[in-house]
Formats: structure tokens, sequence, C-alpha cells
């Protein structure tokens, strides 16, 4: 119990301390950067204060009584060989009644289908299934696109392709890019530059990861016409195998969307 007292005043205080940063920088990516700390600080301490009264809870309730105990029954008697038998033979011959209900189709999966070994009709084959041509425009989830934009967007306004990388300088360029990464826990930032843009225009920018919407934000843009800008991401299940993808958007448009990948092959990277 008192390690996880320790726990949790120490990730309380982290709390606090990222939610002073939140309030006191200037900047906004700073802020966001804090934001998202404040929250996994305050997850974990809320966490921790879960499991402590579990444990107190536990503790509470003492000694469990683990003896065994056994009643002899003195007067009982065997069942008779004969009524055995007669119960054997009775299952033997008592016919068993098969509905539809209870037989269960075998069903086998071949990249990605799904056949029955029942089904009259088993469907496309495999080759079919994985010549099927996938959606090639996302759309914007709907709770990443809750204002109203003031400034209507450009024929010039643009944005550049993203750089990923772990680590960023003081001009918000991105230190050794790459887009293949090994699993683990890290903060990941995606950075970009911008041209033609206006303070009022609506920008959303959405993390997925392998097609399922993970992470994301939506506010009117207050940046200046040009720049550098960046959106991270820190999730605190950490990095997992597969493809990533991060998309930036403008007034309801794709402006910008690029994909990484993150393995678990080590030899992968060199």
């Amino acid at each position: 119990m008192g390690g996880l007292v320790l726990l949790i005043l120490l990730s309380a205080g982290q709390t606090i301390r990222f939610w002073r940063e939140s309030k006191r920088s200037p900047y906004y990516f700073l802020r966001r950067q804090a934001e998202q700390s404040m929250q996994t600080y305050s997850l974990a301490t809320i966490g921790l204060m879960m499991t402590s009264l579990f444990v107190f809870m536990y503790i509470w309730q003492g000694p469990r009584d683990n003896v065994t105990r056994i009643a002899l029954i003195t007067s009982a008697k065997p069942v008779s060989v004969v009524a055995e038998e007669s119960a054997n033979q009775l299952l033997l011959t008592q016919p068993i009644e098969i509905s539809a209900a209870d037989v269960q189709p075998e069903v086998v999966v071949v990249r990605g289908t799904t056949f029955s070994s029942l089904s009259q009709n088993i469907g496309p084959t495999a080759d079919q299934a994985a010549d099927t041509p996938a959606t090639a425009e996302p759309l914007l989830p709907a709770e990443f696109d809750q204002y109203e934009p003031q400034v209507q967007l450009t024929n010039n306004t643009s944005l550049s392709k993203l750089s990923f990388s772990t680590e960023v300088d003081d001009d918000l360029q991105a230190l050794n890019p790459r887009r293949l990464f090994n699993e683990g826990y890290f903060k990941l930032y995606a950075t970009f530059t911008y041209e033609e843009m206006a303070d009022g225009m609506e920008w959303a920018w959405v993390w997925r990861h392998e097609g399922e919407v993970i992470n994301g934000g939506n506010e009117l843009w207050a940046y200046g016409d040009e720049g550098p800008g960046y959106v991270f991401l820190n999730p605190p299940e950490g990095f997992q195998p597969g493809q990533y993808t991060v998309e930036i958007w403008v007034n309801g448009q794709l402006m910008s969307q690029s994909n990484l990948f993150v393995t678990t092959d080590v030899a992968a990277n060199n």
C-alpha cells in the first residue's frame, strides 16, 4: 500500500506540473503536448487510486477459510449393477433427435474470405476478394469537423508532405526523419510547412492505425499565413506494428496525407 500511495503522489505531481505548463506556454503545439501528457498522468493517477482501493478492500476481508470439509454418509447404498446396465441399455436403444439448429457449419477462412461447408452459395473466390478495391478517398470523421470556417479556402493554400521523427528542433524541423519505426513507447512528430493559410480557417488532424481512427483534433486556424507546424502522438499503449496514417484537413478538404510503418523487425531499419 505504501508503494501505491507513493506512485499516486508522483503521478498526481506530474499531472499538476503539465497542467501548469498547458496554461503558461505561449505556443499552441507546446500547450497541446502538455495537455496530452497531463491526460496521460491523470488517467494513471485514477488507475492507481482504483488499484489501491481494490487492494485495501482485499486486505480488509481478512484471511479466508480454505479448510476442506467432507461429510461421510455411513448408511449410503451402492448403485445396483442391474440398474446401471438397464440405464446404459436405455441410452443405447433410445433414438437421438438432432435439429438443424444443433448442426454448426464448418467455417474456413482463406485470405480474408469466409466459406461455409454447408452453404450452397460459396460466394466470391479468394482472388476476387483480394482484387476488390478499397475506398481510395478517406472521409473526415464528424467528431473532427465541429467548427464552421470563417475564411474560405484559396487556390494557393497548400501544405507540404508530412515528415515523421521522434524529435524536432527549435525551428520545428524534423530531426532524422524516416517512415519506418520500431514498436514501443515514444512520441512521434509529424511536421509540415504551410502557405497561404488564414486565421479563421477550420483545420483538423487525424491519426489512423490500419485504417481505424485512433486520435485527432479540430480547431480554427490561428497561426498566420505561412510557416512550419507539427502534430504529434504519444499513445499510452505505445505504437503497435502496422501502418499509421496522418491526415491534415483544411475547411473539410484533405490537404496532406502521409503513411508510416511500425515493425517488430529490428533488422528492417538498418
